[in-house]
């Protein structure tokens, strides 16, 4: 059985079932306030009571959490809330048994002893997933409201669209006026509020304005090209219409009555734009970059602007490795010369990355996921980042260098900064001079952080061996 809540009546109409996160640690189970004492005692710490409420969000240590998570581990003498057993049954049978999932910021190593500890205690059989990016999970499930105890996993999974009843907290949420964060005393408290809010008519019953929109729903227009997932979930909560902001007329017509923007990297926003939509209240970046986008314009008109930071991290970390493999390898050359029936073996002198050094340009999110790959494929693994603390240059096992030295000793240099004024052609004649002769160049970060022309004339010159590139100063650059 599954409840769901429809966007209107009638024909062809589409409900979407209800889903439900559950948090274990201090809501299936009692106050994790043991976990915390034994973890002081045994690692002679002071660790506040709530640690294991929010065990990411208070920085336990990772060598903590795995203890306290092992398989003899103190979370594995919890003993549940008096109530949890009920409650799950109580949620399974009202929303079926596919729509209720357990997210807990335990580590996945500790799902065995997790399973087992729920069977023991008379939980009924219910998926479990392992997540501290609790919100990112609710969204790509489709998850609508959950049940914490912490308030900060509480604020991120409102800040993502998800009603989230906080329970057992013992803190002042500030709950925001728009219901998002509701405070309940009980476990069991939640069940009625949940039932209520199912039977309340959806929004979407509201009459629709004469142009077909309906008024009381937010309007969206989304301008480039975003993951199915994320238009589902738009869909759902809002009318949402397509343009194409390479188009400029049309982006213009389109947003005169719109509550919200979506856009990646080709729509430009600009103070034009915004002064083309009065009702504009987010610009929301699918992606990290926001030069396309006039912040000062927007602070002035008094549109936030979001960007969504390590969205896409794994995928740019991935291209960049293909960028990289496609030059050493000489993959385009060969692909051309046998498409044109050539067979030019020997004229090819592919390159191995074994034993060989690369410098990473920025070690954040994209940079550091670019370090694993690379360990793995036997490199040498040096890194500039003046914004990132020693301990996470040895976390991502990089030794940290200044930019000087990581151009003269890389045989790669790749970057993952974002376009600013101190990144802006920080790879340009002058600094391309620094660079180890025969060195390959690999820019998938933004285009105004390499001088292009000037990497074309050392690409002439022979100085650099290759390069692979990505993104450009002004795209499409054709």
């Amino acid at each position: 059985m599954s409840i769901g809540v429809g966007v209107g009546e009638g024909v062809g109409t589409t409900v979407d079932p209800v889903r439900l996160a559950v948090d274990l640690d201090g809501v299936l189970t009692e106050h994790p306030r043991p976990l915390a004492q034994a973890a002081s005692a045994r690692f002679n710490r002071e660790l506040p009571e709530r640690a294991f409420v929010d065990s990411a969000g208070l920085n336990v240590p990772v060598e903590v959490r795995d203890w306290v998570y092992s398989p003899d581990g103190p979370a594995a003498k919890l003993l549940p809330d008096p109530d949890g057993p009920a409650f799950l049954r109580a949620m399974l049978d009202l929303l079926g048994p596919d729509n209720v999932t357990i997210v807990t910021a335990r580590p996945e190593h500790a799902s065995g002893m997790t399973v087992a500890w729920l069977d023991r205690h008379g939980f009924p059989p219910c998926e479990v997933l392992y997540a501290d990016l609790k919100a990112a999970v609710a969204l790509r499930h489709g998850i609508g409201y959950a049940v914490e105890d912490s308030l900060r996993h509480a604020r991120n999974y409102a800040a993502a669209g998800v009603a989230c009843f906080l329970v057992k907290s013992g803190e002042d949420a500030s709950p925001p006026a728009d219901g998002s964060i509701v405070q309940v005393e009980s476990l069991l408290g939640v069940v009625p509020l949940l039932r209520r809010r199912l039977a309340a008519p959806a929004e979407s019953a509201a009459t629709p304005s004469p142009n077909g929109h309906d008024p009381a729903r937010p309007r969206i227009v989304i301008s480039d090209a975003v993951h199915p997932v994320a238009r589902t979930r738009f869909e759902r909560e809002a009318t949402v219409v397509d343009v194409d902001g390479t188009d400029r007329a049309a982006l213009l017509a389109a947003i005169g009555e719109i509550d919200a923007l979506v856009v990646r990297s080709e729509t430009q926003v600009d103070e034009e734009v915004l002064r083309a939509a009065p009702r504009l209240r987010v610009v929301a970046r699918a992606g990290v970059g926001v030069d396309n986008i006039d912040l000062a314009a927007a602070t002035r008109a008094g549109v936030l602007v979001l960007n969504a930071p390590g969205a896409n991290a794994v995928s740019a970390a991935e291209h960049t490795i293909a960028l990289l493999l496609a030059v050493t390898r000489q993959i385009p050359f060969a692909d051309a010369s046998t498409k044109a029936g050539r067979w030019e073996r020997k004229r090819l002198t592919p390159v191995d990355l074994r034993g060989r050094t690369v410098g990473i340009v920025g070690l954040g999110r994209v940079g550091s996921r670019v370090a694993q790959r690379l360990r793995a494929f036997e490199m040498k693994v040096i890194a500039h980042d003046p914004y990132i603390s020693t301990t996470r240059f040895t976390e991502v096992g990089a030794a940290p260098v200044d930019y000087p030295t990581l151009l003269a000793n890389s045989d790669v240099v790749t970057f993952h900064v974002p376009a600013t004024a101190e990144t802006t052609h920080m790879l340009d004649a002058a600094t391309l001079e620094l660079l180890k002769p025969g060195a390959i160049v690999v820019n998938a970060a933004r285009g105004e952080v390499v001088d292009q022309e000037a990497l074309a004339e050392a690409l002439r010159s022979g100085r650099v061996a290759g390069a692979g590139v990505d993104v450009f100063p002004h795209e499409p650059c054709t």
